[in-house]
């Protein structure tokens, strides 16, 4: 998992529209749609610039009431939507991280 003061943004200026079954999120400066499924949908969500990995990963084990940790799950999520363009990963100042 990435060390604990990255934190994890949207990007701005996408376009999101809410489905039965996601997200679907157009970027005008690619021109490319992103179809995110319900827990993609969340994950990308709860980036707003203020939470790591950990701290993403125990929101979703509480939005979801899981007794496992989502731990790789949530990495392996954050890594493909950085890499598709919706989601920009930055190093963050440790002291002004949300616990």
């Amino acid at each position: 998992m990435s060390d604990n003061t990255t934190v994890y943004s949207r990007i701005s200026g996408l376009e999101v529209h809410e489905t039965d079954d996601g997200l679907i999120v157009f970027n005008p400066a690619t021109d490319k749609v992103h179809h995110l499924n319900p827990t993609a949908g969340v994950l990308w969500e709860l980036c707003s610039g203020s939470k790591t990995a950990s701290q993403l990963t125990q929101g979703m084990a509480e939005l979801f009431s899981l007794d496992i940790s989502p731990a790789e799950a949530v990495e392996t999520g954050l890594n493909q939507l950085v890499s598709e363009g919706v989601l920009v990963a930055t190093e963050g100042d440790a002291s002004q991280i949300d616990g």
